[in-house]
């Protein structure tokens, strides 16, 4: 596929980011053009893979930025219908290690932050059709903001000891310690930690009594699931984590 001389952002009302915005998405009525990617993109950050998600077989990157405490989130329109890709065992394209935790340099316009430039040597590609998910458009539906998620990954990204690579108990990415996996996200705002018993006791923490995603945990589990509702959460997840790399 050749680069398009001249890529565009795309502005768009949401549908609810908690369950993934795009499965409902009428592209002619509910997006716009804002303007040219690169227009005063000057001021260097780094990006945070959030996950992917598809409508129909279109397939689609969602990463996000924050910039004095604002968040920006987008997605990327892939090339290929990805789940038929991989059933049919498809060439791998320059855009397979974007997955969820990993980060990537944009350089971003100091006036109007939304607009940006993946400066990723190896992803400058993606600067065509990248979407703009702006949370000033939700139309009375909800919108989950994944501003203290990527916070949170991005500190995560930060300790040399862990990696992020595909879970082996939920779907997408987790992060793992000595070839352990020891958390992953259930969506954007609860975590899930595999803190040990012994952590968890001394720590006082109790299992939620109504888990939306294990009901049936024992009380004995050595996993938690943690909400992430504030700055607090954030910094109370990375002390809890840290004590259990030491602990191991």
């Amino acid at each position: 596929m050749a680069k398009k001389s001249k890529a565009l952002i795309w502005e768009f009302d949401l549908y609810g980011w908690q369950n993934y915005p795009l499965k409902d998405l009428d592209f002619k009525k509910h997006t716009r053009c804002l303007t040219d990617y690169k227009n005063g993109a000057t001021q260097p950050a780094s990006a945070c893979v959030l996950g992917r998600s598809g409508i129909n077989e279109d397939s689609f990157i969602q990463y996000g930025y924050i910039i004095d405490d604002q968040e920006f989130v987008f997605c990327w329109q892939t090339y290929w219908d990805e789940t038929h890709r991989a059933l049919s065992k498809g060439k791998r394209q320059f855009y397979d290690s974007l997955q969820q935790g990993v980060n990537f340099e944009i350089s971003y316009n100091f006036k109007e932050p939304s607009q940006h430039f993946i400066s990723e040597p190896s992803l400058v590609q993606m600067n065509d059709q990248v979407i703009f998910l702006d949370p000033s458009l939700k139309s009375g539906k909800s919108f989950e903001r994944p501003k203290l998620r990527i916070k949170l990954m991005q500190e995560l990204e930060k300790i040399k000891s862990i990696s992020c690579q595909n879970s082996k108990i939920s779907k997408g990415q987790a992060y793992f310690f000595n070839n352990k996996e020891i958390a992953h996200f259930h969506h954007h705002t609860e975590i899930d930690v595999r803190l040990t018993k012994k952590i968890i006791k001394s720590e006082k923490l109790t299992h939620p009594k109504k888990s939306e995603f294990h009901k049936n945990r024992a009380m004995t589990s050595d996993w938690l699931e943690i909400q992430i509702q504030t700055e607090k959460d954030v910094k109370e997840i990375l002390r809890l984590i840290q004590l259990l790399l030491k602990q191991s």
